[in-house]
């Protein structure tokens, strides 16, 4: 299922769905970056995207966008190794740079634009996750369940579990010491 927030998906001239402007066809550089992610080089080029000086740039978060709404579509191939392993890496540095950021108490003016790309990567970090849980629930029970069914989201699943992954780092964000309702020592 669709998040409620996003356009719809729209298949264009070459049969891919994802995000569109109204019409039957994509806008061109929507296909564009779509055929990258497609080949598998969306890492690649959310990177060449980058500026040193920044920790994310306006293209950027559009391009996590664009990722975002193919990670979230029903056609999407599990193809592995998995193209979109990256994603556990970018949430580890937004989540760094934002617990910096905060932990200085200094106005930090690009502190929006790394939440909202940590969004966006949770977005699809999570979308990953629900389509790796789908494909394991409709296996259950059955005893032809084969390779096919076990691909690249479960591999970032994975990855996701992993000590250095996202699931810890981001508990450990949380400061539990500071939840500690009422209790004193």
């Amino acid at each position: 299922m669709a998040h409620p927030r996003r356009r719809p998906l729209r298949t264009c001239v070459s049969g891919h769905s994802h995000p569109t402007c109204p019409g039957q066809t994509a806008h061109p550089s929507v296909q564009i970056f779509t055929s990258f992610i497609h080949s598998g080089l969306h890492s690649t080029l959310l990177s060449l995207l980058g500026d040193e000086s920044e920790p994310i740039t306006p293209a950027q978060t559009i391009f996590l966008k664009l990722i975002d709404s193919h990670i979230a579509s029903s056609s999407r191939p599990n193809t592995t190794p998995s193209p979109h392993i990256f994603l556990v890496d970018r949430f580890n540095d937004y989540t760094r740079y934002a617990s910096i950021s905060l932990r200085s108490g200094q106005d930090d003016a690009r502190l929006p634009k790394v939440f909202e790309g940590l969004v966006l990567v949770c977005e699809s970090l999570c979308s990953i996750g629900l389509a790796s849980q789908a494909r394991r629930d409709k296996g259950k029970g059955r005893a032809d369940v084969g390779a096919e069914d076990v691909g690249g989201d479960e591999e970032v699943v994975g990855a996701m579990k992993q000590p250095d992954g996202v699931v810890r780092p981001a508990v450990g964000e949380l400061n539990w010491r500071s939840f500690r309702l009422g209790c004193t020592r």
